[in-house]
């Protein structure tokens, strides 16, 4: 068995495009994986209480969308030049948008719980929003 898999490994001469991304959502997934431990301190009871399963699967979800409509799997093994640089480029910015839309669409939901908790008017709540989205945004654009 172990002899027929080495032999296998051994003739692919370029990796599968599957394998490719694999590793891809692979480095995604730990990525989500690490920023919710860093995010919540290590500790695995907060980050259970706030589904960082769910965040992990949905981060990685959009992130394979994003591999899948740039095609930033195809010809990386063979041929690594600027026109996949611009993919893998354009792969990650899709991604940050995808999540910060997301994130921003959940934050507009509960917006009217927080304006409620803090007994204040539409208006000022909208700043809430602002105030909570640009240093997201921020954050998204240096991670990237």
């Amino acid at each position: 068995m172990i002899q027929s898999s080495t032999q296998f490994i051994r003739k692919i001469r370029i990796l599968p495009r599957w394998v490719i991304v694999s590793i891809d959502l692979g480095v995604i997934a730990f990525s989500a994986f690490l920023g919710y431990c860093l995010r919540f301190n290590f500790l695995l009871k907060e980050m259970e209480s706030n589904a960082f399963g769910w965040g992990i699967l949905l981060y990685t979800s959009f992130g394979l969308v994003s591999i899948l409509i740039t095609s930033s799997h195809r010809g990386i093994i063979r041929y690594t030049g600027l026109q996949d640089s611009v993919r893998i480029i354009a792969m990650a910015s899709l991604n940050m948008v995808l999540v910060a839309g997301f994130n921003e669409n959940v934050t507009k939901v509960a917006l009217a719980d927080i304006r409620g908790a803090m007994g204040i008017g539409r208006d000022e709540g909208t700043w809430l929003l602002a105030l909570y989205a640009a240093p997201a945004l921020l954050l998204l654009i240096a991670v990237a």
